[in-house]
């Protein structure tokens, strides 16, 4: 052939325009001249200027041979022109939150997507997710964590990414980046999107410093600290994050206190309010109810035990005893968890049993008898 010609079309408001190696024009029968390589190869130069973002143009070829004679099927070709990066996002796990085997940090999720752009490839293509632990600066390959860069394909669609790897186990008290980059078919990598996530898998502690184990003659309120450790990425404690039940061990009923008597088989908690910051951080208190109260002093109640139990969990949901989910029952309270007071609020009695006479020439010792809510029938003799 003798040279081949190619013709460059786009579409908008103004229709179909052509360019004609300077400028767009309204000519269908535009045709440019390709620079010849060889006996059956050409290109053509392509000037910044006729591109334009978010575009899509068509080209077609046509042969011209040395006897004047044009092909009469074109070449054809179409395609979009696309500057713009993509966007994406990570929607979950969530930026600085604690994460633990009980509350998961998968299936990491996000979204992304091509701006404002509606030419049909300008969109994302893909989107894939790198993994980072930050205290060794290692990534997750998809079997375990080993070198970086590690980016690996997410999964679902474009617009609603997920990630999930059977493989993938975080450390306790370490730190992770989830990062996210999308690419559209361009080629345009987004900018890269991240979040900083700790994991925490140690228990919280919590004890009861008021009433004091023994005897009591009563109390309003309970209180005691809890802690979440010193981990550098623990989860911390809530404001209510730490509740207490009450369990009766002794007399005419057992159990523990519902709100109305103490018969329930497991235990009733209830909230407390901890302090997470100020002089009191680490301290919980709950005020004991009207009917409680009333129940204690119930002459009836006298002389009982009572257990009370604190039971806490962390941000991240471990838990500092029972089940991962739940409640615990009394089965799940360990034995050495809180502590056992005796409620007396009976007035004790002493009697002088000697002297018991009204005068003694000798009297090498005085004695009597002294009890709680226990009676001495007994008659007083007239002092002289």
């Amino acid at each position: 052939h003798k040279y081949t010609e190619v013709r460059i079309s786009t579409s908008g408001v103004d229709g179909t325009r052509y360019w004609d190696g300077s400028d767009w024009v309204s000519a269908a029968d535009t045709w440019i001249q390709s620079i010849t390589q060889g006996p059956t190869s050409w290109y053509f130069t392509v000037p910044p200027a006729m591109l334009k973002d978010d575009t899509i143009y068509t080209v077609s070829a046509r042969a011209l041979d040395y006897a004047g004679n044009y092909s009469t099927v074109y070449s054809t070709y179409q395609f979009t022109y696309d500057l713009t990066a993509p966007n994406v996002s990570v929607s979950f796990p969530r930026d600085g939150v604690a994460y633990s085997q009980i509350k998961l940090s998968t299936p990491m999720a996000g979204a992304a997507n091509q701006n404002d752009q509606v030419s049909a490839y300008a969109k994302v293509s893909t989107v894939a997710v790198q993994i980072t632990d930050l205290y060794d600066s290692t990534c997750f390959t998809g079997a375990g964590f080993g070198g970086c860069p590690a980016w690996l394909p997410a999964q679902g669609t474009v617009d609603a990414w997920t990630y999930e790897n059977a493989a993938l186990s975080f450390t306790g008290n370490r730190q992770y980046s989830i990062s996210a980059r999308a690419t559209d078919f361009a080629g345009n990598n987004s900018a890269v999107a991240s979040v900083s996530i700790k994991f925490d898998v140690a228990k919280p502690t919590s004890t009861v410093t008021y009433p004091l184990a023994g005897y009591t003659t009563g109390f309003t309120y309970v209180s005691g600290t809890a802690s979440d450790g010193s981990d550098t990425y623990r989860a911390n404690l809530g404001t209510y994050t730490v509740k207490v039940a009450i369990k009766r061990q002794t007399g005419s009923e057992t159990g523990w206190w519902n709100g109305d008597d103490c018969t329930s088989a497991d235990p009733v908690w209830f909230d407390t309010v901890l302090s997470t910051t100020g002089v009191n951080i680490g301290k919980w208190s709950r005020t004991i109810s009207g009917a409680l109260q009333t129940y204690l002093t119930d002459p009836a109640n006298q002389n009982s035990s009572y257990r009370i139990v604190p039971w806490a969990y962390d941000l991240a949901l471990n838990r500092e005893f029972g089940p991962n989910s739940g409640l615990p029952t009394a089965a799940n309270v360990p034995p050495q968890v809180g502590v056992t007071v005796t409620y007396d609020n009976a007035q004790p009695s002493s009697y002088i049993t000697l002297p018991s006479l009204p005068n003694y020439r000798t009297l090498p010792v005085i004695q009597g008898t002294s009890g709680d809510n226990v009676r001495i029938a007994f008659t007083r003799l007239p002092v002289f």
